[in-house]
């Protein structure tokens, strides 16, 4: 017999945060600071480039506001998103007997964001901390949503938990000095949005692909306005990735198993996440879900912008296609979202609209990961 609870404990808890945009505006953040309550202490996690063209002239005004400031600062590597990395921020805030009244500062790209979110969501059962990412993917996506992690050994983003910053601020600024590479991999998660939540962001794309290959500012702007405001509806009716979150996942079950095979070196988020969206259509397309057009467009788009649609000859020398399928299927198979009725996949229906599914059958997978071991996801 099923025993019956003698209470049940029911909390609703509410996660409201402020987006801030505007050209211009990094050290503006010194204001934010000070509008929030009871904040004495200030720990910045910035990496070393960052930290060398932004974060370190960051540090020296906020100190000059009254704040006492720590800083952490490490090298630029996603290898670095790990519980080493977390550990040595823990010993620091721990040596300067920092309190629940410190402010984690992170200023950087979506690794960063989410190492220092995560330090902040385990100090002392959760501290605050205010995003400044300093990427286009970052800033477009990853900033906004809560999601901190930290990586475990080739669990890419396994050891996770929701925990929603007091405010994230923005200055598209900053991407004046981001690499062509870097630039063009967040490129990739804004063509996500358009495939799966957006079309008339995905005809702006389409028609704009030389501004953006420039960095024209108010384009720049206007795309990433857009795609905020979009997230931010999102995740305020479902900040836990139990509905319409899910989608953000577009490209990236198979774009991340691509990453790790290549043990986060070769290839950047965007990038994989580009060879992903690929897959996960050519699927949709051969389980007769997707429209074979919106394949074509998605692919015509995402090679114009410079971004790959396969995995690039380079990497493929130096493991046969068939020890490579292995490779990324074993990743797969500990893959963080897989449910009790298997993988669970974001396949673009038509340009706008996605749905998530298990009915991907196993054989057809074999075929995708066989086909993108040998560098040609093609109809």
């Amino acid at each position: 017999m099923m025993l019956a609870p003698i209470a049940t404990v029911r909390a609703h808890t509410s996660y409201a945060y402020d987006v801030y945009l505007r050209n211009g505006c990094f050290y503006d953040v010194v204001y934010k600071l000070k509008a929030l309550e009871r904040v004495r202490d200030v720990l910045v996690v910035t990496d070393e480039n960052v930290h060398r063209l932004y974060a370190g002239e960051l540090v020296r005004k906020i100190g000059r506001s009254g704040f006492r400031v720590l800083t952490f600062v490490f090298e630029p590597k996603r290898k670095k998103k790990s519980l080493e990395t977390a550990k040595e921020i823990f010993r620091l805030l721990f040596k300067n007997h920092a309190d629940r009244h410190t402010l984690v500062l992170n200023v950087g790209g979506g690794t960063v964001g989410d190492l220092g979110g995560l330090v902040a969501a385990l100090y002392l059962r959760g501290i605050r901390y205010i995003h400044m990412p300093t990427t286009l993917l970052s800033q477009a996506d990853s900033g906004v949503g809560g999601k901190v992690n930290v990586n475990f050994g080739p669990h890419l983003n396994s050891l996770s938990v929701f925990h929603h910053p007091a405010a994230v601020w923005i200055d598209p600024d900053v991407l004046k000095t981001l690499s062509a590479r870097e630039y063009l991999s967040g490129l990739a998660e804004i063509v996500k949005y358009a495939l799966v939540l957006d079309p008339e962001l995905f005809a702006m794309l389409e028609e704009n692909r030389e501004r953006l290959a420039t960095r024209q500012k108010d384009i720049l702007e206007k795309i990433i306005r857009r795609c905020l405001k979009r997230k931010c509806k999102i995740v305020s009716r479902d900040p836990k990735e139990e509905g319409a979150f899910r989608f953000f996942n577009y490209g990236h079950e198979l774009g991340h198993a691509v990453e790790v095979a290549y043990d986060y070196e070769q290839l950047l988020h965007g990038e994989a996440v580009s060879i992903g969206m690929m897959a996960a259509s050519w699927m949709g397309v051969q389980a007769h879900l997707t429209d074979a057009a919106l394949f074509d467009r998605q692919r015509t788009l995402l090679a114009g912008l410079g971004l790959p649609t396969a995995i690039p000859g380079r990497l493929r020398k130096g493991m046969t296609p068939a020890r490579l399928a292995q490779r990324i299927k074993r990743i797969l198979e500990n893959d963080k979202k897989r449910t009790p009725e298997g993988s669970l996949w974001i396949v673009p229906v038509r340009l706008g609209k996605a749905m998530c599914t298990t009915d991907i059958q196993p054989d057809l997978v074999k075929r995708c990961l066989r086909r993108l071991a040998a560098g040609d996801i093609s109809p």
